[in-house]
C-alpha cells in the first residue's frame, strides 16, 4: 500500500525590517519613546522624553526611559540608535511587539510630570532666515568651530543673533559666509542640526 504525502504551502508573512528611510508621519497616532529626539514629532504625537531637546507638542519628561522607539496603531519604529534622520530602525507589525511597546509608553506617560512640557517661545526670524516644513535656513559669519558631544559646533553670527549649527565633522569654514538649513531645536540656547551647508552658492557639504 502506498501512502503519499502532500505538503500544504504557506505564505510566510514578514513582520519585520530594518530600514534607515522612515517618517514618523506614517504612524497614526504616534506614541513616541526617546532618550533625545533630534526631530520634530508630528503635530498629533504623544512623547515621552528622558532629555528634552525638542518640545514641541505634547511632551513630557521621565528620566527613567530606556531605548528609543515610535509606534502607531499597528506599526511601530525600533532605533538602534537616538531618533533623528537616517538613523537605522527596525520596522514591526508584530503584535506582541507593539503591545509590550505601547504598555511601556502608557506606564511612561502616566508616571510622568503631570504637565506637559510647554513648547519654546518662536526664534525671531527676518529676510535672510525661514522656516519650512519644521526646518529652519539662516545665513551668517561663521565665527568659530569647536568641539561638541560626538561633532562640531559652528558659532554663525546673523544680523540679530548668534546660532549654534551642530555638524558630524569639522568644517574649515571659519571667516566665512555659509546658508545654513536643519532642524531646530531647544535645550539652554537655540541648535540647529545641520541638514546642508553652502558657502557663496557652492555646495560645501551634505551631513546627516
Amino acid at each position: 500500500m502506498a501512502i503519499e504525502l502532500g505538503w500544504k504551502k504557506e505564505t510566510i508573512t514578514q513582520t519585520c525590517k530594518l530600514t534607515d528611510s522612515w517618517s514618523l508621519h506614517e504612524l497614526k497616532n504616534p506614541l513616541i519613546v526617546a532618550e533625545k529626539l533630534h526631530i520634530i514629532p508630528p503635530d498629533n504625537a504623544k512623547v515621552v522624553v528622558a532629555n528634552t531637546i525638542l518640545q514641541k507638542g505634547n511632551v513630557k519628561k521621565h528620566p527613567g526611559v530606556r531605548g528609543n522607539f515610535a509606534l502607531g496603531e499597528n506599526r511601530a519604529l525600533l532605533f538602534t540608535g537616538e531618533i533623528k534622520r537616517g538613523e537605522l530602525a527596525l520596522w514591526t507589525i508584530d503584535d506582541t511587539i507593539i503591545k509590550k511597546l505601547r504598555n511601556e509608553f502608557h506606564h511612561l506617560w502616566k508616571d510622568s510630570d503631570e504637565n506637559p512640557v510647554s513648547a519654546p517661545s518662536p526664534l525671531p526670524r527676518d529676510t535672510e532666515e525661514e522656516k519650512k516644513d519644521d526646518h529652519i535656513r539662516i545665513r551668517g559669519r561663521v565665527r568659530a568651530t569647536v568641539p561638541f558631544r560626538d561633532g562640531y559646533l559652528l558659532r554663525i553670527s546673523t544680523e540679530d543673533q548668534v546660532m549654534g549649527v551642530m555638524v558630524d565633522e569639522r568644517l574649515e569654514l571659519t571667516g566665512k559666509i555659509v546658508e545654513v538649513e536643519g532642524q531646530l531645536t531647544q535645550e539652554d540656547h537655540p541648535l540647529i542640526i545641520a541638514t546642508q551647508i553652502n558657502e557663496a552658492k557652492t555646495n560645501i557639504d551634505r551631513i546627516g
